[in-house]
């Protein structure tokens, strides 16, 4: 019994120490020169998991100056210039687009059931409910299908 005692405890000693060590890892450098090319690196986001939109979703307001990143806390701007972070969506959400002209981002939110379709002003940060969408699945060999079961208003200047 006291070889399992002190086996159980070598096991949570090292299991402590362990997690210790992960805390130590050194967060990644703000700038640095890239040795193979010379280039100046700058890492603009400072949470883990952030990530920049696929080339097609335009991630850049009109006016160029902010560039729109996915966070795991939700959706946020970087000034370019002065590289600040502004949350502009809380919680996680899928980015559909930013529109070239309006400001917005356009993307989806699981509320419920639904996956709800909302535009956010870059600027003002004022929402607006697009349309609702319910995921269900049917009776037919388990096909997933995606219905529209609600539609506000149709705006042809999304972009």
């Amino acid at each position: 019994m006291t070889r399992l005692n002190a086996l159980l405890i070598c096991l949570c000693l090292a299991l402590v120490c362990a997690g210790l060590v992960s805390y130590a890892v050194e967060e990644p450098p703000v700038e640095w020169i890239d040795p193979a090319t010379g280039h100046r690196v700058i890492r603009l986001s400072r949470e883990p998991g952030s990530a920049s939109l696929y080339f097609h979703q335009n991630a850049y307001s009109p006016d160029g100056q902010k560039l729109i990143i996915t966070t795991p806390s939700g959706l946020s701007t970087i000034n370019l210039k002065t590289r600040a972070i502004e949350q502009i969506v809380e919680g996680r959400v899928g980015v559909i687009v930013t529109g070239r002209r309006t400001g917005n981002v356009y993307y989806s939110k699981l509320v419920g059931a639904e996956s709800v379709i909302y535009a956010t002003n870059l600027d003002t940060k004022a929402t607006r409910r697009i349309a609702a969408l319910i995921v269900f699945r049917s009776n037919m060999h388990g096909a997933t299908h995606v219905y529209t079961v609600e539609l506000k208003k149709q705006n042809r200047n999304l972009r």
